[in-house]
């Protein structure tokens, strides 16, 4: 999904949930060349090249990683563009019990990173690791507080590589109760 404003051209991955929320407050549209019906993103040299921000948030096995990568080689000697990985708080050892994504979002949060301390790249890129969103019961983070944290990233002129936002209760105390339901 690509939308564009009078700053800033972004590309979103992803046609639902929090996607879709962010897709509806940049005003996005399709972006052409992405096939989602079989999640393999091809896209256009020319909406990538003149597209200013990449949200990757569509979570679909490795494809966050590939299309990571795709972006990065195209961006990364590029100052003014910025990749935002959306990623999960469950990447980290010992959290999540659905051990198949953690592995996922654990591979996007480690070839990022690898990207980000070990290259000579220009352009910025930041991992937003997400805990428990929008649950109707349990003390969550809502879209809402992604946007404005994608926002205030979007804005600020420091490199932040990753951020992890999350709701204030007690983890384990959600985590118990999650179980339960």
């Amino acid at each position: 999904i690509i939308q564009s404003n009078t700053k800033h051209k972004v590309i979103i991955t992803g046609t639902y949930g929090l996607a879709k929320y962010l897709s509806d407050y940049y005003g996005a549209t399709n972006l052409k060349g992405i096939r989602s019906g079989t999640h393999l993103y091809y896209l256009e040299l020319d909406d990538a090249t003149n597209a200013d921000i990449f949200i990757n948030c569509e979570h679909n096995g490795s494809q966050q990683v590939i299309l990571f990568d795709r972006f990065f080689n195209l961006w990364k000697y590029k100052y003014k563009k910025y990749i935002i990985n959306i990623s999960s708080r469950a990447a980290q050892p010992n959290i999540s019990k659905g051990f198949m994504y953690a592995s996922e979002k654990a591979a996007l949060n480690h070839y990022t990173n690898n990207t980000v301390y070990n290259s000579d790249k220009l352009c910025r890129v930041t991992t937003l690791n997400l805990g428990l969103m929008a649950h109707k019961t349990l003390p969550s983070v809502s879209y809402l507080d992604v946007l404005k944290t994608i926002n205030w990233l979007i804005h600020s002129t420091m490199e932040i590589p990753e951020i992890t936002i999350q709701h204030r209760a007690n983890y384990q105390q959600v985590q118990y109760d999650k179980s339960h339901l």
